[in-house]
């Protein structure tokens, strides 16, 4: 995997698996996703994101995503503290609008002893009241440029726990003010009129 972040917003991901790779890129306010299997299927273009898949991608990366917190989150309040793998941790509660109305919750979780993000969960609304949709862990915290980022995540997609929505990221390096052209995040074939 291979991920290119440039402030205030852009990211582009991309994924070199089994069966062909798959992307990922958002410019702050726009999103797309290109997956393996879409490839496969010779589909030719890169899909919107849904509201769930940018709220994702938002969140997903920690180092973009902790200088964003304050546009990101209407409001954000300490609710409490919860241990959570043998430390206490604060619960700071947050919430999200999205153009069509709909709420998102978040709940952020920093380690009361490193002051560290190790956990957000991603709630959606339901009929049956806000549900988890995503989970991240964070860990393996190490200083970058004066700034200690997590070379280690796990996300949990999905309200049911399984195999195939579980994955694990281990970063081996990090370049830090390399130059990136902005080209690198825009949709690489946009969708087609009247595609779905």
């Amino acid at each position: 995997m291979e991920v290119y972040a440039k402030s205030p917003a852009k990211r582009f991901a991309v994924m070199h698996l089994g069966k062909g790779d798959s992307y990922t890129g958002y410019d702050g306010d726009l999103g797309w996703i290109k997956s393996a299997g879409e490839q496969a299927q010779r589909v030719s273009y890169a899909r919107a994101m849904r509201r769930e898949d940018f709220d994702q991608a938002t969140l997903e990366d920690p180092i973009m995503f902790a200088g964003r917190m304050k546009q990101i989150f209407s409001e954000l309040r300490v609710e409490r503290k919860e241990p959570l793998d043998g430390h206490d941790a604060y619960v700071v509660g947050g919430r999200k609008q999205a153009n069509d109305g709909a709420i998102a919750v978040v709940k952020l979780y920093f380690d009361d002893q490193s002051g560290m993000l190790t956990r957000l969960i991603y709630y959606g609304e339901s009929p049956f009241g806000n549900v988890p949709i995503f989970q991240y862990d964070y860990s393996d915290y190490r200083e970058i440029g004066g700034v200690k980022i997590p070379f280690r995540w796990t996300l949990n997609n999905g309200t049911r726990p399984a195999p195939e929505n579980h994955y694990s990221y281990q970063v081996d390096e990090i370049q830090e003010n390399i130059p990136i052209e902005d080209s690198k995040f825009v949709n690489p074939a946009p969708v087609p009129t009247g595609a779905k």
